[in-house]
């Protein structure tokens, strides 16, 4: 399938999902670490292996077995930012105090090795579409900005961001020409001011033309999924993925949606259709 000439959002990735070969697992080596902004740093890693993960697309996912400080490791989502050469990637990692992240950037060196495991797809561009919405919240970003590359110079953009600090949308964000940026700073949204945006722009957008793209904190998206839909925003061209959870660590939250999938009795093709990862997430969020 050309992913340019998808059906709509929906439907073109749970088509280039089942269209994927099987998953590219290696072994790779840190061949770079650089801090890019204020809360992200850039890691690039390298394998023969890679050269098997092809086509990179936009807000394409990988997991990465991060070593823990409590001893083995534990996988971890991220986005590919960019791909130097095919046997390398990079990837833009948020940074923050809790967790296994930090403690990983601060004692990794170039030349350790990691297991990554590839790939996973979120964005597609559907055909008629010519307007797009963007809500990424500081977990997100990295996505949000990949989409930002591949999304055609004469298409309207508007964007609502919510990062730790100012200067982390510039260090990553290459905006198209009239793309509207709006920036939420801080650890959480300002949730009134989130909803008030999505009015005004509910207010012009023309729906059969646009598509939607979100991902945030599970809270943050349910208010947004259903905000947009009951403004009108077609389902079909809508993709509003919950990255992580308030209160609840990646391991813990990542076990209860394997138990949930596993109580549905469904195969693993089934994942395939964000509708039902969709559905799947929540349930394993309200447990």
């Amino acid at each position: 399938m050309n992913a340019a000439t998808a059906r709509n959002l929906r439907a073109g990735i749970r088509e280039l999902t089942r269209a994927a070969p099987a998953p590219v697992i290696v072994s790779a080596t840190l061949t770079g670490l650089e801090q890019i902004a204020p809360s992200y740093t850039r890691i690039t890693l390298t394998a023969a292996g890679l050269q098997a993960y092809s086509p990179t697309l936009p807000a394409d996912a990988v997991k990465i077995a991060v070593p823990s400080p409590a001893g083995g490791t534990a996988l971890r989502a991220m986005t590919v930012a960019l791909r130097p050469n095919p046997t390398s990637l990079c990837i833009d990692v948020l940074r923050h105090s809790d967790g296994i992240i930090d403690p990983w950037l601060a004692s990794a060196r170039v030349g350790d090795t990691v297991e990554v495991y590839a790939v996973r797809r979120e964005f597609v561009l559907g055909a008629g579409i010519d307007a797009h919405l963007i809500i990424a919240d500081a977990t997100a970003l990295p996505a949000a900005a990949s989409i930002l590359r591949s999304i055609p110079p004469d298409h309207a953009v508007r964007l609502i961001l919510q990062v730790p600090d100012p200067h982390d949308a510039p260090a990553l964000l290459t905006e198209p020409p009239g793309a509207r940026l709006t920036l939420h700073t801080g650890a959480r949204w300002n949730e009134p001011r989130l909803r008030a945006q999505l009015d005004a722009w509910a207010d012009h957008a023309s729906w059969t033309s646009t598509q939607a793209w979100v991902a945030a904190e599970a809270g943050v998206v349910s208010i947004v999924r259903k905000s947009l839909v009951e403004r009108g925003q077609p389902r079909d061209q809508l993709f509003a993925a919950a990255y992580w959870k308030a209160g609840r660590d990646s391991g813990t939250r990542d076990a209860r949606i394997r138990a949930a999938f596993a109580a549905t009795g469904l195969g693993p093709e089934d994942l395939a259709d964000p509708t039902v990862r969709t559905e799947i997430e929540q349930r394993a969020d309200r447990a």
